[in-house]
């Protein structure tokens, strides 16, 4: 190998190719089980878009990062600056999204650094605790935001929450906002509430639509 190669990559003579090649393949098969792991604690078995991947590629993206970094102080603290510029924009709605980051990250930075055993351990533990814990609490209560535009005075306020009372278990729906639109006969009204629908959601959506005087009817779930 020509010499110029050499001096270019710093002529490190610890770097082990078959041993980084280990290190990030174990980290993505880490990675993947806790994707699999954040999908078991959903009630939906569905997390949010693109959660699946940024958590395989997060756990990869880490063992490598650490595996550069090694026992070099200052190239930490430089890796810790670039890597400071880049952060979420995406709001997370669900604190156990941020939990489930932090996860590939400790697994990832375990991988990294040699530690398989660490790495391997937690990651049993941590998984175990995470199924046992969404067994025994039940699936997490939705919060939805419902928005229903009603024209004329036929519906009252009280038959719109009584019809939603029917399709939410341990129901706690409440009226936050009403607004004026168009027609001074028509009004949105807008319902929050938190807590798991009983049905599928187009039964609930129908219901509201059967409504006399409802046009329009628009939600949110989480």
């Amino acid at each position: 190998m020509p010499e110029w190669w050499r001096n270019a990559w710093g002529n490190r003579g610890d770097e082990q190719p078959e041993v980084l090649v280990v290190r990030l393949v174990v980290a993505a098969l880490l990675g993947v089980g806790v994707a699999v792991s954040r999908t078991l604690a959903r009630s939906d078995g569905r997390p949010v878009a693109g959660l699946r991947t940024t958590l395989l590629l997060l756990t990869v993206l880490t063992a490598l990062v650490t595996e550069v970094i090694g026992n070099n102080t200052a190239r930490a603290f430089g890796l810790a600056g670039v890597l400071a510029v880049v952060r979420f924009r995406t709001v997370v709605e669900d604190t156990r999204d941020s939990t489930f980051v932090i996860f590939a990250l400790a697994v990832g930075m375990a991988v990294g650094a040699g530690f398989l055993t660490t790495a391997l351990v937690g990651f049993g533990v941590i998984a175990a605790v995470t199924v046992a814990v969404t067994q025994f609490t039940g699936p997490p209560a939705h919060e939805g935001k419902i928005v229903i535009r009603l024209k004329g005075k036929e519906t009252t306020e009280a038959e719109l929450r009584e019809t939603l009372a029917k399709y939410v278990d341990s129901v706690t729906v409440a009226l936050v906002g009403s607004e004026t639109v168009k027609e001074a006969d028509t009004v949105e009204l807008t319902f929050r509430f938190r807590s798991a629908l009983k049905g599928d959601l187009g039964s609930l959506i129908d219901a509201l639509k059967s409504k006399p005087g409802v046009e329009k009817v628009t939600w949110d779930l989480k």
